[in-house]
């Protein structure tokens, strides 16, 4: 929408939210599309489910989770952090399959998962005296990962439906709504200073979001990998790595921005091609026996 490809989308309430209070020219449309329950999924079975569910429980009901809530999703570009594990962990550690792009609930940012999900997954292992390993992958690993018994946990805007219910446990967080966002006429609740922002700041403001902020320029040099980028990066970055291609994805993701993101990873690309292809021109030159004078021996030329 921020492209003015599109004047309206539907999505969910968190990221509706997110993106009304952070832009000014978009809206909530008055009337909610449908509800549906979110949470954390556990394996069939386990026993966290219900000591998670408890505390979760609680949360929303002495208004923590409506104060989390109003902290993630209130679009000022601050600096969201998270509580840090300060707390011995006796009961031991678990794994926690967390998606890694979808802001607010559950995403990567200065090198660490944020977002509501994981500061409510926090409170309750600080409760229940557990440490959390967070594994940041994509939305479509999260509950692979659970059903394999790869994570003990999984979150990530988690959509809890009958079919899912019968492959895995769930603690709910909240309900969720679908929302649809459409954009403000023009002029209307904006200044004309507003709406004659240059091109040149809308360029300015792409760049902070793309590589400032949340330092995500550190995901572009982290995926700059000699061998994920000359071998198959199109294939690692979604089995086992954090290559060029899929940090790019996560950025794109996060700010719903593209043009830096894949500009970026061209001239990443065409820069390494240039000195591939110069290397193999010299070492072709070295080892062409045509490019070599001629001898016979004892025949002096």
């Amino acid at each position: 929408m921020q492209g003015h490809k599109i004047d309206a989308l539907i999505n969910s309430d968190a990221v509706s939210t997110l993106a009304v209070n952070r832009f000014a020219d978009l809206a909530h449309f008055p009337e909610k599309l449908g509800d549906y329950e979110i949470g954390i999924a556990f394996p069939k079975g386990s026993d966290l489910a219900s000591q998670f569910s408890e505390i979760i429980d609680r949360l929303r009901s002495d208004g923590t989770t409506d104060d989390l809530w109003a902290k993630w999703t209130a679009g000022d570009d601050g600096d969201e952090t998270v509580p840090d594990q300060d707390w011995p962990g006796e009961n031991g550690t678990l794994t926690v399959a967390a998606c890694e792009s979808l802001e607010p609930v559950s995403y990567l940012g200065n090198g660490q998962m944020l977002g509501f999900d994981i500061e409510t997954l926090l409170i309750c292992a600080k409760e229940l005296d557990y440490r959390l390993e967070f594994e940041p992958m994509e939305f479509s690993d999260v509950l692979s990962y659970i059903q394999s018994g790869k994570s003990d946990l999984g979150c990530g805007s988690i959509l809890i439906t009958d079919e899912r219910r019968e492959a895995m446990d769930f603690a709910t967080t909240h309900e969720n709504d679908l929302i649809l966002v459409t954009r403000i006429a023009e002029g209307a609740g904006t200044s004309s200073d507003e709406s004659g922002s240059s091109w040149v700041d809308g360029i300015i403001s792409s760049f902070h979001k793309t590589f400032v902020k949340d330092n995500r320029w550190t995901y572009i040099v982290g995926g700059c990998q000699f061998v994920n980028l000359t071998k198959q990066t199109s294939v690692v970055g979604y089995i086992a790595v954090m290559d060029l291609t899929r940090a790019a994805d996560v950025i794109r993701s996060l700010t719903m921005e593209a043009f830096f993101p894949l500009f970026c990873v061209a001239a990443i690309y065409f820069i390494l091609c240039c000195l591939i292809a110069a290397g193999m021109g010299f070492l072709i030159r070295k080892i062409d026996y045509r490019r070599k004078p001629r001898t016979i021996k004892g025949v002096k030329l």
